[in-house]
């Protein structure tokens, strides 16, 4: 009898890969685009959290 973990594998062996072109921008033009940045963390953080974590990139 299969179990869990085989029939997951087997649902995955049928699956068809996905096609994926790289941008034709430089990796560096990107990279990071869509990470939690200053201007979100001053939106979503405290004043004082936000000011002990910019001090912590910018200090060590």
């Amino acid at each position: 009898m299969p179990t869990v973990r085989f029939l997951a594998l087997e649902e995955t062996m049928g699956r068809k890969p996905k096609n994926f072109e790289a941008p034709g921008t430089r990796v560096s033009e990107y990279f990071g685009s869509r990470v939690f940045n200053r201007k979100a963390m001053r939106e979503y953080m405290t004043s004082e959290a936000f000011k002990a974590v910019v001090d912590a990139m910018d200090n060590g």
